[in-house]
């Protein structure tokens, strides 16, 4: 494939370097900035005609449909994100010597650690899910299931709560219990379910 390059000393002149003859051409300024437009063309053309995954095959099971109703989902995620609010803000009154910080506004959970890091929970309410990004794990997405009552991640086969108190103890060391909110969501929408 010929290539193009900006000769240095001479702005309007354009070095053509054909593969197999190795030959060089100068040409103009208006030749050289249609030769680079050309060649710019012809490579988008061709990564344009390559064959592309969009998605890949096993990130299609990640994707569920919704187990529970609307109404449903957001009892669950407002009941989780505001326990879990709870909880982190009882562990930064009980440890004030450590930088921390909790934010909950709107859908969305702000828990700083200082240089540690910060997690950021939020209700997704057109996917019907809860998503977390961890300094540890990174973003997780996590659907509330029927059968269990609980927030589950299929890529990871894990909880919400089980995975947020993992995360939040390899940071920090300390291990926080979310068995009460667990019971609590349960609670709150096992009528409806």
């Amino acid at each position: 494939m010929p290539t193009a390059s900006l000769a240095a000393s001479h702005v309007s002149c354009v070095a053509l370097t054909s593969a197999p003859a190795q030959r060089e051409v100068v040409v103009g300024a208006a030749a050289a900035h249609a030769l680079v437009a050309s060649l710019a063309s012809e490579m988008l053309r061709s990564c344009l005609t390559r064959p592309v995954r969009l998605v890949r095959p096993a990130a299609r099971r990640y994707c569920a449909p919704a187990e529970v109703s609307l109404e449903t989902f957001h009892r669950a995620a407002d009941h989780t994100l505001q326990g879990i609010t709870e909880v982190m803000e009882d562990y930064a009154d009980d440890n004030a010597t450590m930088e921390m910080d909790v934010d909950l506004a709107g859908d969305v959970l702000n828990v700083a650690l200082g240089a540690r890091g910060h997690f950021v929970l939020n209700k997704q309410s057109p996917n019907q899910q809860i998503w977390m990004s961890s300094p540890v794990c990174g973003p997780q997405r996590y659907d509330f299931r029927a059968d269990t009552l609980s927030w589950h991640c299929r890529r990871e086969n894990k909880g919400l709560l089980t995975m947020l108190a993992d995360d939040f103890e390899a940071l920090t060391g300390d291990r926080l219990s979310f068995d009460d909110l667990e019971q609590e969501v349960r609670d709150a929408v096992k009528d409806e379910v």
